[in-house]
């Protein structure tokens, strides 16, 4: 009775991650698309690994209900080309049944038997002896659990039941909806296999979001899996286990800066040794500092930037101190520059004339050197 799958969600695929920069001489949100796309033959590979026959995509395969149809054409060719192997695609929020509707109907069209849309609250045999229950999204918004129709499903005396589920257990939009925290028990499920967290989370035993195969955010901060599931009999604990899926890392680094130490040196510690190149990476600055350090640790930050395929920093947290001794290395007293510099440290409070005072400050030792 041992049944194997896969279970993944969010690819997103189509998605242009407008808001990462695109330096000129590069093309990392293209590499970024490339490797959602990437991912479909990552999950291949963890199923054949796992001896799975099943992949189940718990919502939003697609980032809109509008996707090129270059994307989903190689989207399905990709699946379809892993032809050992059942794709089980639920319509989540992002590409909900109502927006959505010629998407699917081109899914289903291109007529690949192991490419199946999950169009309705109805019970699908995966194989004699286990029965998936999915609760495909019908419209972007809505305030009710979608999960509910699972517990009125009616399945064959002693199979193993598998939810199949896109939304919040914890309300994460605001709207009003979430899952129930014990649907597993009220449904009678054996597994219940969520989407719409792009993080991995552990619910229960028996309730798991597997998060996004390929990150798209700094806010998880561990690189994208599925998970590999197991269940060996019906009321039986599944047994799950991770299996990285995951090109890019997104990662924030905090660094708390205190004057007098040597910042530069925390920073070359505290950035990654290996792997820059695939690594998106945001630099939170937090304390205080003195005008020439800041200066020192933004160029150190700025000089290692070139290294990762994003990079950013945030400073907003970041005090800087300065004295008279310091405004001195700007200007003489009097003179065009000290007045400006003299005018931005008035008010300590405000960041942007801190930030400008910063760079001031900067551009007149570069331009000394």
């Amino acid at each position: 009775m041992s049944f194997r799958f896969i279970h993944s969600s969010d690819l997103h695929l189509g998605r242009k991650f407008a808001s990462i920069p695109q330096p000129a001489d590069g093309n990392i949100r293209g590499r970024l698309m490339e490797a959602r796309h990437a991912a479909i033959a990552a999950l291949a590979r963890a199923a054949r690994d796992h001896g799975a026959a099943h992949v189940l995509l718990a919502g939003d395969s697609f980032d809109t209900p509008t996707p090129s149809p270059a994307i989903v054409r190689q989207a399905v060719a990709a699946m379809a080309e892993a032809a050992d192997l059942t794709w089980w695609l639920l319509p989540g929020n992002h590409d909900n049944l109502r927006d959505a509707e010629p998407l699917w109907d081109t899914v289903r069209q291109a007529g690949h038997p192991n490419i199946a849309v999950l169009d309705a609250d109805r019970p699908v045999a995966l194989r004699p002896g286990v029965t998936l229950l999915p609760c495909p999204v019908r419209f972007r918004a809505g305030a009710s659990d979608p999960t509910e129709a699972m517990q009125q499903m009616e399945v064959p005396e002693g199979d193993i039941r598998i939810g199949l589920a896109h939304g919040g257990v914890t309300d994460f939009t605001d709207s009003g909806g979430a899952i129930a925290p014990d649907r597993d028990g009220r449904a009678r499920l054996d597994y219940l296999a969520l989407g719409d967290w792009h993080g991995r989370m552990r619910v229960s035993d028996r309730v798991h979001y597997c998060g996004s195969p390929e990150q798209d955010r700094f806010k998880h901060g561990t690189p994208g899996v599925c998970l590999a599931v197991t269940i060996d009999a019906p009321g039986a604990a599944p047994q799950v286990s991770e299996i990285r899926t995951g090109h890019f890392h997104w990662t924030e680094i905090a660094l708390q800066v205190t004057p007098g130490a040597d910042a530069v040196a925390a920073l070359a510690q505290a950035l990654p040794p290996t792997g820059r190149r695939d690594t998106l990476l945001r630099l939170r600055l937090s304390g205080r500092a003195r005008l020439a350090g800041r200066a020192e640790l933004m160029a150190a930050a700025w000089a290692a930037a070139p290294d990762f395929a994003h990079f950013e920093i945030r400073a907003d947290d970041l005090a800087t101190e300065h004295d008279a001794s310091d405004l001195d290395l700007i200007d003489r007293p009097g003179g065009a520059l000290r007045i400006a510099a003299e005018a931005l440290a008035a008010d300590p409070d405000d960041r942007i004339a801190r930030d400008a005072l910063a760079r001031l400050y900067s551009y007149v030792k570069e331009g000394a050197e």
